[in-house]
């Protein structure tokens, strides 16, 4: 019989308003078989608690900015067993699987718990990782599944800005060489101004589907970089596989942009985004493109220029260190 069930992997850090929120869209989604996992590594129970309530029909969503896509709440009580990380996960019998990690080893780490279950697992034909602070339009799954071949191994959404759902956020990434850079393509176009599809070198990790054949041929994300340039690496060790990656245009997703980690213009940016962005930055440079090595060492200089330039001390502090491989001084990551 053919197979086209499609695991869902949330990853929740203290989040769980957010998580319940996304839960309640994608419980609505149509035209595609799936099941949800959620994998929740935060620093305590109480987000697994919250999230095991909500299921059981005793937490509620308050205050979404996105009705049409939320209410009316899904029928409670919905299925789900509660695994811990080191656990053999049986999942036949449920449409919702919470997994208790250990610890918080960043987002590529935190998808893996659920990948490794899933590559060797025969119910699963594609797995959509997506990020728990956003809300799915109803037939964003399946326009994701429609855009995916043999030889389409990932393949994106548009993810457009949560609190301002009329501009997109990006549909994609594209990749500066040189620099070891990257940025969104088309943030903050009118999504009514979206027609033909642009070309792009990533898609954005807050909503990415991938096909089993390309997790069975290109294994699991790449953990050592915690956070940021994951969906880079794995599109770049897909492409040796022959895989390529697109993203579909009707496959709409409102994203928060990650306010729980700080992530926005290095103004506002904080300590920790811009530590991992940083490191991770001449981290991926050094693994693929060794050759540009210098300019993106240069870019480092301007990055520390601006940050003394804005009074950022600290950051600008991190930067050097980073540049000459020297541990920094703790921070609170999030």
């Amino acid at each position: 019989m053919e197979n086209n069930y499609c695991a869902i992997i949330l990853l929740n850090f203290n989040a769980w308003e957010d998580t319940i929120e996304c839960l309640e869209s994608v419980f609505k989604l149509e035209d595609v078989n799936y099941k949800v996992f959620v994998v929740d590594n935060s620093i305590n129970d109480e987000s697994v608690n919250k999230i095991k309530s909500w299921a059981e029909g005793n937490q509620e969503v308050k205050n979404s900015k996105i009705n049409s896509l939320v209410y009316p709440l899904e029928k409670k009580p919905i299925p789900y067993r509660l695994f811990y990380e080191e656990d053999d996960i049986e999942d036949n019998d449920t449409s919702l699987i919470l997994i208790r990690a250990n610890q918080n080893k960043g987002f590529a780490a935190g998808n893996n718990i659920a990948l490794k279950h899933i590559v060797n697992s025969s119910l699963y034909k594609f797995v959509w990782l997506l990020n728990n602070d956003t809300v799915v339009k109803k037939d964003a799954l399946s326009e994701l599944v429609k855009a995916t071949t043999p030889v389409m191994g990932i393949v994106g959404s548009v993810l457009v800005y949560y609190h301002k759902p009329e501009l997109i956020q990006g549909v994609g990434g594209r990749l500066n060489k040189w620099f070891g850079t990257s940025k969104p393509i088309l943030n903050g176009k009118f999504l009514s101004s979206l027609n033909e599809n642009e070309k792009i070198d990533y898609p954005i990790g807050a909503s990415m589907l991938v096909t089993k054949l390309f997790l069975e041929q290109v294994g699991l994300m790449e953990e050592s970089y915690f956070l940021y340039y994951e969906e880079l690496d794995w599109v770049i060790r897909g492409k040796k596989k022959g895989f390529n990656t697109k993203y579909a245009k009707n496959s709409i997703v409102y994203h928060k942009v990650g306010a729980s980690i700080g992530t926005g213009k290095a103004l506002v940016r904080s300590e920790f985004s811009d530590y991992y962005t940083l490191k991770n930055r001449l981290k991926f440079t050094k693994k693929y493109y060794f050759r540009y090595l210098p300019f993106t060492y240069i870019g480092f200089l301007i990055v520390i220029f601006n940050r003394l330039k804005r009074g950022q001390i600290k950051y600008a502090k991190n930067a050097i260190m980073i540049m000459f491989d020297r541990p920094i001084s703790k921070f609170k990551k999030i």
